[in-house]
């Protein structure tokens, strides 16, 4: 997920809302999500140790479809195009992760295909 925004005053502030629908295959292949103002990791959370350090994490216990979502205020300090993105990747590193489906997506009604959004809105100073 990415877009881009171009702020019009450097004094202002971007609202970003994002949500994340996945699955992963077990219980090892939960997903960390985080946020990126162009190339930079954006709202993480405090390293410590070697903790994986991401802005949420998608729980991957079963193959039913869970939401992450993301709302940070961001003050970006520019008047240049800015991209925000979402980047997820393998918690452990094995398994697999799905975003918008379950893990299981056989052509039946139990089981859903949904989608998954990010929006930002500038807010002016």
């Amino acid at each position: 997920l990415s877009l881009s925004i171009t702020p019009t005053s450097a004094s202002s502030t971007i609202l970003v809302f994002a949500v994340v629908n996945g699955a992963g295959t077990t219980a090892v292949s939960d997903m960390t999500v985080q946020l990126l103002r162009n190339s930079t990791a954006i709202g993480n959370g405090a390293a410590a140790g070697s903790r994986s350090v991401a802005f949420g994490q998608l729980n991957a216990s079963s193959s039913n479809i869970f939401p992450g979502a993301i709302t940070f205020l961001d003050s970006p300090a520019t008047t240049s195009a800015t991209t925000y993105k979402i980047q997820g990747k393998l918690q452990t590193g094995t398994g697999s992760f799905y975003i918008n489906r379950g893990a299981t997506d056989s052509d039946n009604v139990g089981y859903a295909r949904v989608s998954s959004q990010i929006t930002a809105i500038e807010v002016l100073p």
